[in-house]
C-alpha cells in the first residue's frame, strides 16, 4: 500500500516497460482519491480507463482517454459511448467500430463512404460489417479497395462497382497486379478499360482474348470526336 508501488509502475509505463495493471489495487479503490486523481491518471496514460471503477468514468474521462488512443473506447460505459466520442474514436482507428453501440455504426461507416473511404483502411474494419452491400458501396466510393479484397474473392458486382464508381473511369492498369483477377480482367477489356497487356501473362487465355476483341468493338463504334 506504499506509494513506491504506484512510482514504480508509472514509471514503467513512461519508460513502455509495463503497464497500468501494476498499479497497486488500493489506487483503484474510489475512496482512495477520488475523481480528481482518476483523471489524471488518465491523462497520464489513456489505459487507465479500463482499471478504474466504471462509475466514477466521466464524460472528462471518457474524451481524455480517447483522444489519447481509440482503444480507450472499449472500456467507455455504453451511457457513454456518444456519437461525438465514437467519431472521434473511429476517426483514430476504424478498426474500433465494433465497439460503437449498433444504432451509431451505420451513421459512421456512412460517414467514412462520404469523407474517407480509404482504401488502406478496408481490412482494419471489422469483418461483421464488411457486407456484400457495404462492399460495393466502398467499392464505389473508392474503386481502388478492390486491391484490398483477395482476387479469389472478387466477384462480378464487385468488378461492376469497381467501373463505374470514382467519379470517373478506372482503368485495369491503375490495379496492383497482384489485384488483377481473371474476372477483373475480362470486365476491363469488355469496357475498354485494359489495355491488353495490362493483364498478367499467367491469365491469357481465348476468354481474355474475346474480352479484348468485345472492348475493341465498343471503341471502334465510338462517333470521333
Amino acid at each position: 500500500m506504499s506509494f513506491s508501488g504506484l512510482i514504480g509502475a508509472l514509471r514503467a509505463v513512461k519508460e513502455r516497460e509495463g503497464s497500468l495493471e501494476a498499479v497497486p489495487a488500493m489506487f483503484w479503490e474510489r475512496d482512495t482519491w477520488g475523481s480528481d486523481f482518476f483523471l489524471e491518471l488518465t491523462k497520464f496514460h489513456w489505459s487507465a480507463i479500463a482499471f478504474m471503477p466504471a462509475d466514477e468514468i466521466t464524460e472528462e474521462i471518457a474524451r481524455e482517454a480517447v483522444s489519447q488512443d481509440a482503444n480507450a473506447l472499449r472500456s467507455v460505459p455504453i451511457v457513454l459511448r456518444s456519437l461525438q466520442l465514437c467519431l472521434e474514436a473511429t476517426e483514430r482507428s476504424i478498426g474500433i467500430l465494433d465497439a460503437v453501440p449498433p444504432e451509431l455504426a451505420c451513421e459512421l461507416l456512412n460517414r467514412w463512404l462520404r469523407e474517407s473511404a480509404d482504401a488502406s483502411e478496408w481490412n482494419a474494419i471489422p469483418t461483421s460489417f464488411r457486407t456484400d452491400e457495404f462492399t460495393l458501396r466502398a467499392l464505389e466510393a473508392n474503386p481502388l479497395t478492390i486491391e484490398q479484397i483477395p482476387a479469389k474473392n472478387h466477384t462480378q458486382a464487385m468488378c461492376d462497382a469497381f467501373l463505374r464508381g470514382g467519379g470517373h473511369d478506372h482503368f485495369l492498369e491503375d490495379v496492383g497486379v497482384e489485384a488483377r483477377s481473371r474476372i477483373l480482367c475480362i470486365s476491363c477489356l469488355k469496357q475498354g478499360r485494359g489495355p491488353l497487356d495490362a493483364v498478367p501473362r499467367l491469365l491469357w487465355g481465348p476468354d481474355i482474348v474475346e474480352a479484348d476483341r468485345i472492348g475493341q468493338s465498343q471503341d471502334d463504334q465510338l462517333p470521333d470526336s
